[in-house]
C-alpha cells in the first residue's frame, strides 16, 4: 500500500510523547511489512523540509507553524498532497487527530480516509472543567483553554470526523465518547488497542545494575517508579505528596521520576516544600533504551494520571516488563488494567486511595508478583505491537476493497 500519513507533529521532530511514540511503532511497523508512507507534518525546528527512514518520507512544510494548525497548514498540507499524489496515487489516506485538509472530490470517491485518534478535544476538556471547578486552574488559563478546544472542536473536529470512511480509537472508552459528542454511527468507528513493542520491552534482571551505576543510591532501595510526560494533569504533585507520607515510615523508598515536561521545576520545588528532594530522583527525557531500563528497576509503577486520555503507552510498556502498575480509573486505563487483576485502578485525585494501594503492593510481594505476571500475559494476549499491525493491516485492506467496489 502506498499511504499519505497527515500528523502536525511526529516522534522525528524529536517529540517524546505517547501519540508520537505510537506513531513512530505504527509506521515503522507498516514500513517493515512493505508499506511506503507518505508523512505530511508542519515546520521541523531545524528547518529540515525532508528526510527519509527507510519506506518512511517525511515531508515538513516550511511555511506552517510547528505542531499548529493555523498558521498556513490547510493550505500547505493540501498543496503538498496533491503533489504526491499526482506523482504516486495513494491507496489510503490516514490522519493522526481530524487535521486533514480538504481532499479533491474524485481522490475521496476512490481513496479511504482513516482517522486515528488518541484523544479528541471535547473529551480533555473534560479535565480542563474538573481542574478548574476544583480550583486547580486559574481563571485565564481556563478562557484560554476554553477558546482552544471550542476552535478544535467546531472547525476541525467536528466536520472532519464526519468526513471520514473510519475514525479509529485506542479503547473501547474512546470509542463511545465519539457517539455522544459528535453523535458518529457505530458503523464508523473502530478500536484498535495501542501496541506495545514486546521484543523491545520485556523482562530484564540486569537493568538495575545499569541504573544504580547512574544513581548508587538506588543500592538496596524499593523504587516507586513514575513515567510519563510532565504535567500537572499527569498527577505527579499528587504522587509526590502521597510519597512524602510513605517515606515517613518507609526509609528505604526512591521515587524516580522519567520525562520532562511544563510542570517539571514547579514538581521540584514541591519536593523541597514537603522535605523529599533527597528521596526523589529526577531523571528527565531519556531514550528508549534506558526507559525500559528505568521500568525494569522500578518495584511498581504509579500514574496517578488526571486527564481523560486513550490509552497510555508507559502502562504497557510496564506491563511488558513484567512489573505492577497503580494508576487512574480514568479515560482508557480500564481497557487494558482490570483492578485486582492485572493492576490497580484508584479513582482520580484520591490521594488516600493511592497511598493505599501503594502501601499495600509494598507489603505484599506475592500480590505484587501476581499482578506483574497478569500484566505481562495480558500484554503479550491482546496488547503486541503485531496485533496491533495486524488489526490496522486488515482494516486498510478492507477499506480500499469497499471503496474499490463503489
Amino acid at each position: 500500500m502506498n499511504i499519505c500519513f497527515f500528523s502536525l507533529v511526529t516522534y522525528w521532530h524529536g517529540l517524546r510523547g505517547g501519540m508520537e511514540n505510537h506513531n513512530k511503532l505504527l509506521l515503522e511497523g507498516l514500513s517493515e511489512r512493505g508499506h511506503e508512507i507518505k508523512v505530511i507534518s508542519t515546520r521541523h525546528p531545524s528547518g529540515v523540509e525532508y528526510e527519509r527512514k527507510g519506506n518512511i518520507h517525511l515531508y515538513y512544510l516550511l511555511p506552517t507553524r510547528f505542531g499548529s494548525v493555523r498558521k498556513g497548514w490547510k493550505k500547505e498540507s493540501q498543496k503538498k498532497f496533491i503533489a504526491l499524489n499526482k506523482k504516486d496515487k495513494f491507496d489510503i489516506i490516514c490522519s493522526q487527530q481530524p487535521i486533514f485538509p480538504p481532499i479533491p472530490r474524485d481522490v475521496r470517491a476512490c481513496t479511504p480516509l482513516l482517522t486515528l485518534i488518541q484523544a479528541h478535544e471535547a473529551w480533555v476538556f473534560l479535565s480542563e472543567i474538573n481542574q478548574f471547578l476544583s480550583l486547580k486552574c486559574n481563571l485565564r488559563s481556563f478562557i484560554k483553554n476554553t477558546l482552544s478546544f471550542i476552535y478544535n472542536y467546531f472547525r476541525w473536529e467536528l466536520y472532519n470526523f464526519r468526513r471520514s470512511d473510519v475514525i479509529i480509537a485506542p479503547a473501547h472508552e474512546v470509542a463511545r465518547s465519539l457517539k455522544w459528542w459528535f453523535l458518529i454511527g457505530s458503523n464508523k468507528i473502530r478500536t484498535i488497542y495501542n501496541g506495545v513493542d514486546t521484543k523491545h520491552f520485556r523482562p530484564d534482571k540486569k537493568a538495575s545494575e545499569r541504573i544504580i551505576d547512574l544513581y548508587p543510591q538506588l543500592s538496596e532501595k524499593r523504587v516507586i517508579l513514575f513515567l510519563s510526560h510532565v504535567t500537572r494533569q499527569k498527577g505527579l504533585h499528587l504522587l509526590i505528596k502521597v510519597f512524602s507520607s510513605l517515606v515517613a515510615r518507609e526509609h528505604d523508598l526512591i521515587l524516580v521520576v522519567v520525562g520532562g515536561g511544563e510542570y517539571l521545576e514547579e514538581a521540584k520545588r514541591l519536593s523541597i516544600q514537603l522535605g523529599v528532594s533527597d528521596r526523589i530522583i529526577f531523571a528527565g527525557m531519556v531514550d528508549n533504551d534506558s526507559v525500559r531500563d528505568y521500568i525494569n528497576s522500578a518495584d511498581i509503577f504509579v500514574l496517578p494520571t488526571l486527564r481523560q486520555e486513550g490509552l497510555p503507552l508507559s502502562i504497557l510498556e510496564v506491563m511488558a516488563c513484567k512489573k505492577p502498575v497503580i494508576t487512574t480509573n480514568i479515560g482508557g486505563n480500564a481497557s487494558v488494567v482490570k483492578n485486582g487483576l492485572n493492576g490497580m485502578l484508584v479513582p482520580p485525585g484520591d490521594i488516600c486511595k493511592l497511598e493505599k494501594n501503594i502501601s499495600i503492593l509494598l507489603h505484599d510481594k506475592d500480590l505484587a508478583d501476581r499482578l506483574a505476571e497478569n500484566g505481562y500475559l495480558s500484554v503479550i494476549k491482546t496488547f503486541s505491537l503485531d496485533k496491533m499491525l495486524d488489526h490496522y493491516e486488515r482494516l486498510m485492506t478492507n477499506q480500499i476493497k469497499i471503496k474499490s467496489s463503489n
